[in-house]
């Protein structure tokens, strides 16, 4: 997870909302040196303990966007010239293979490519940077395409993607007018209420091969398309993927997403629309792995929990997420008001876990992953709390944090970015004022909270400032990828957690109250 400004929700999406460009960073600017080589790790579960200054991919300027990584692969969005000539802005999904590295474009199969719900394919493409870019490859723009979230196992990639043609407005949508370019349709599309269809793609990793695909919706808000909640099951074997109904101004016309899919084939093996209907015009809201009807005026307001189909009255509780397993509420009927966390894994153990004081600091819906991953615990950054700022590691379904950071508002440095991996916490701080170039990489041992090792960079500050998930191959922010220069020892490993293979990213966790450690963050000087 990387530090964020917390803005309202309707800010923060109307910015996601606004452009692919806008879902992704602005290409920083990048020496026209070759891009570091990615180095394989010792072993596949190997835990890295340091990274190059600069990223191996994208190496160009290109406009990218990533929302899956696992060992090797990627998956996100990019802005390509060879696309230009069938999708809006050039704007299309890509997997990337960091061995390599090597990128494929995932785009309509060229035999149908004015249906935004025909076949599709990938390709492998050259990433330029604008200025190199073909400026005479036609821009005719047949399909629109917003990227939602994506998957990665070992050997396939699921990514859901909005689809529509430009010329199509929805009834609410206001007319195009003369001589709109391609970037403004696209932007208007998703400015403003347009619905679109979202397909799931099952890609496999070793050729590129689309095995499964499948249309979720043919009625869905294209602005909601990126903020849809996608995982596994406890098993892996199937895909729980839920989308909200309600637009940034507010309307509710639309359909709504709650699915339980085979990871195999793309069937639906439950549809929530069998247990609450259709319900256009009322609210129905995403919490992960679950949905509900979120419309006070619905005389029995219930949530859904997709995993595995039950439902039940919402009540007293407020639900805040359903996340690996986990249901999180709060019980409004209680004068605290606490928070509580109950087991959907094996329900019938009624086991139930009342979190700790000042759980509302890092149990959200809002931490939900950008970029998914095999990492199960719950990070959080740059939460206020009063006078100080906070960041949190959790783990799943635990009573408080295993690790808790706090720093004073008071000039010191706060994290830039932190991401687990192997039972490690990466954290990384940026340069300060007073000493520039004062980069630094710490590595903390999650189960008891002591700094493994740490980095500092003396030059000019470069490299991953920013960061969201660790693999084998190096650390992954929201656009680039650092590849790892070298990986914990055995000697390392002995007096750290013990790496392993990262869990399923929703198998549940047995509650664990790990020691906390609530630092305060020195100042670089101190440092």
């Amino acid at each position: 997870m990387r530090r964020r400004t917390f803005l309202t929700a309707a800010v923060a999406g109307a910015a996601v909302a606004a452009l692919p460009a806008l879902t992704a960073c602005m290409p920083r600017k990048r020496d026209k040196a070759e891009p570091p080589v990615p180095i394989p790790p010792p072993s596949p579960d190997a835990v890295p303990s340091a990274f190059a200054d600069k990223p191996t991919w994208p190496g160009t300027y290109l406009i990218t966007s990533l929302n899956a990584a696992r060992d090797r692969y990627l998956c996100g969005a990019a802005a390509l010239s060879e696309a230009s000539e069938t999708c809006t802005g050039g704007w299309c999904p890509i997997i990337v293979d960091i061995s390599g590295p090597t990128t494929r474009a995932v785009l309509p199969d060229p035999v149908s490519p004015d249906d935004p719900d025909g076949a599709w394919t990938t390709k492998e493409v050259e990433l330029k940077d604008p200025d190199d870019q073909d400026d005479n490859v036609p821009k005719t723009a047949r399909i629109t395409i917003t990227d939602g979230p994506a998957l990665l196992d070992a050997e396939h990639a699921y990514l859901t993607l909005g689809t529509s043609t430009p010329s199509a407005p929805s009834p609410t949508s206001p007319p195009q007018s003369a001589g709109t370019t391609d970037d403004e349709t696209y932007s208007n599309t998703l400015l403003d209420e347009r619905t679109c269809s979202v397909l799931m793609l099952k890609v496999r990793l070793s050729d590129g091969a689309v095995v499964a695909s499948t249309t979720l919706s043919e009625q869905f808000y294209a602005q909601l398309v990126p903020s849809m909640h996608l995982s596994f099951s406890a098993d892996r074997t199937s895909l729980i993927l839920a989308g909200d109904n309600m637009t940034l101004q507010g309307h509710a016309d639309a359909d709504y997403i709650g699915l339980r899919l085979s990871a195999d084939d793309l069937s639906t093996q439950f549809d929530a629309h069998s247990v609450l209907g259709n319900q256009y015009g009322t609210a129905i809201t995403s919490y992960g792995q679950a949905i509900s009807i979120g419309d006070e005026t619905v005389p029995t307001r219930e949530i859904v929990f997709l995993a595995d189909g039950v439902h039940e009255p919402i009540g007293d509780n407020i639900p805040i997420m359903v996340r690996d397993g986990w249901y999180y509420y709060m019980d409004s009927a209680e004068a605290a008001a606490p928070c509580y966390a109950r087991n959907l894994e094996n329900r019938a153990s009624g086991q139930t876990v009342e979190l700790d004081a000042g759980w509302e600091k890092d149990v959200a819906l809002k931490h939900w992953p950008d970029i998914t991953s095999d990492q199960q615990e719950i990070i959080t950054l740059g939460q206020n709390d009063g006078d100080e700022d906070t960041a949190a590691v959790r783990l799943p379904g635990a009573p408080s944090p295993a690790i808790a950071f706090a720093w004073a508002s008071d000039g010191r440095v706060d994290p830039e970015g932190m991401g687990v991996f192997g039972g490690v916490l990466y954290v990384s701080y940026p340069g300060h004022s007073a000493t520039p170039g004062n980069d630094r990489l710490e590595l903390i041992a999650v189960s008891t909270g002591e700094t493994i090792t740490r980095t500092y960079k003396a030059a000019v500050r470069s490299g991953p400032s920013e960061i969201d998930v660790v693999t084998p191959w190096g650390l992954a922010t929201d656009s680039e990828f650092f590849p790892a220069t070298e990986w914990l020892d055995s000697a390392s490993a002995s007096t750290s957690p013990e790496p392993s293979a990262p869990a399923a990213p929703s198998s549940p966790s047995t509650p664990t109250s790990a020691p906390e450690t609530t630092a305060q963050i020195p100042s670089p000087a101190a440092s």
